[in-house]
């Protein structure tokens, strides 16, 4: 099965909560299997190379420098 990841924050006017919800929704419907996060901290993480998607809805945020190495 193909696996998703979104991760979604930031600032709330852009509503990435709502957003990821139908995101998720959309790729259920495809067949994924989806992770749903709401930090950038998962993009530390070297597992998500693994991944068939990463959907990142994040608006207004920095990554540290691990989150952005990996």
């Amino acid at each position: 099965m193909r696996q998703a990841l979104i991760v979604w924050g930031g600032w709330e006017g852009h509503e990435p909560e709502a957003g990821a919800r139908v995101v998720k929704a959309m790729l259920e419907e495809e067949g994924f299997a989806v992770r749903v996060e709401n930090t950038t901290a998962v993009f530390a993480d070297p597992a998500i190379a693994e991944l068939s998607l990463i959907v990142p809805i994040y608006t207004m945020s920095k990554l540290t420098k691990a989150e952005e190495a990996n």
